[in-house]
């Protein structure tokens, strides 16, 4: 269990670990998820940070996040659970940005609230921190079923780089070689690299891909990172069909939001090199942004074939020319009826 210790020490003392975890209609398995955090065998001082991004959403028991972060509070002795709500919905990018700037831990782990952690994770992944003085820290991801219950085999079952890396090569093991994921689950990393790095990020809603823009700068600005070979983070697999057919435009912009990364991403790179006279990356990272721009935008065109329902073809195939630019969109679809001749 984690340490026993009144309020009064708690706020005396440094935070070490700040477990973030957003939520938006995933209450059914929120109790499961912040009790995992509540068991922890972590011996030092944690604090639990929970923001609803206007999520509609209730659990097994009617209950509204609120209502059920309120009674995990009787439940979590000494630590902190703090409880932030948005007034209206912004996206999961933004939410998080949120969490990291209340954070007040020296490290930040971020905790999806239909996802838990095994019981030693939090002390596994702190006393690896310590050890090697690392800003980032990685270990496994296990897959379960969507009772939490069962091991379950699939793509989203995702190893660590096993070892050290520093400086520069922990962008380019992920981004350049494809050694790891680009993953903020998983990880503990300190809370002023997060910081920094949503410096570079400007307001933005995207609701897909969102981890790869702020892992993209927190890997750009680390020192160090290290891999183990220790599951840490237990990964709730959807059951069922996982291919749905769109019949809304709402639902197809969320798809479609991933170009906004991509934007975000040549928008930075742009201003910095006006601003030092040199690209911030170098030619093989530039390839390789290019690389992951195409394949989202092939993503995205995918979809449209296969997921947009009929009727709503024509106006989805503009919305996602908007995101992207009829050329590129174009270009994809050119591409994608040669590769499929």
């Amino acid at each position: 269990m984690a340490k026993q210790m009144n309020k009064k020490d708690n706020e005396n003392k440094q935070i070490n670990i700040s477990v973030c975890i957003p939520v938006y209609n995933t209450e059914k398995y929120l109790e499961q998820c912040v009790k995992s955090v509540l068991e922890q065998d972590y011996p030092g001082i944690i604090e639990i940070i929970i923001a609803n991004d206007a999520s509609p959403g209730r659990d097994e028991k009617g209950r509204k996040a609120e209502k059920i972060v309120k009674a995990l509070r009787r439940d979590a002795c000494s630590i902190p659970i703090k409880y932030l709500e948005n007034s209206h919905n912004l996206s999961l990018i933004e939410t998080r940005r949120r969490l990291v700037n209340e954070a007040l831990g020296q490290y930040i782990f971020m905790l999806d609230s239909d996802d838990f952690i095994p019981q030693s994770a939090l002390k596994t992944l702190y006393e690896t921190a310590l050890k090697n003085d690392a800003d980032i820290v990685q270990g496994d991801t296990v897959t379960f079923d969507m009772e939490g219950k069962n091991h379950v085999e699939s793509q989203n079952e995702t190893k660590a780089y096993k070892g050290i890396l520093e400086g520069r090569e922990i962008f380019d093991a992920c981004f350049c070689d494809k050694k790891y994921k680009a993953l903020i689950t998983s990880k503990l990393i300190k809370a002023d690299l997060y910081k920094k790095a949503f410096e570079e990020i400007p307001y933005i809603n995207v609701h897909m891909a969102e981890e790869i823009i702020q892992y993209f700068f927190i890997a750009l600005f680390s020192k160090k990172y290290v891999g183990i070979n220790v599951p840490v983070y237990n990964y709730r697999i959807a059951s069922g069909i996982t291919v749905r057919q769109i019949r809304d435009l709402k639902d197809w912009s969320r798809v479609c939001s991933t170009a906004s990364i991509i934007t975000a991403l040549y928008a930075w790179l742009e201003e910095k090199t006006k601003v030092a006279g040199q690209a911030p990356l170098n030619e093989k990272e530039m390839i390789s942004l290019q690389q992951l721009a195409k394949a989202y935008c092939v993503n995205n065109v995918e979809q449209l074939r296969t997921n947009v329902a009929p009727e709503l073809y024509d106006s989805a195939r503009s919305m996602l020319c908007d995101y992207w630019g009829e050329t590129a969109i174009k270009n994809t679809e050119e591409f994608l009826n040669n590769k499929n001749f």
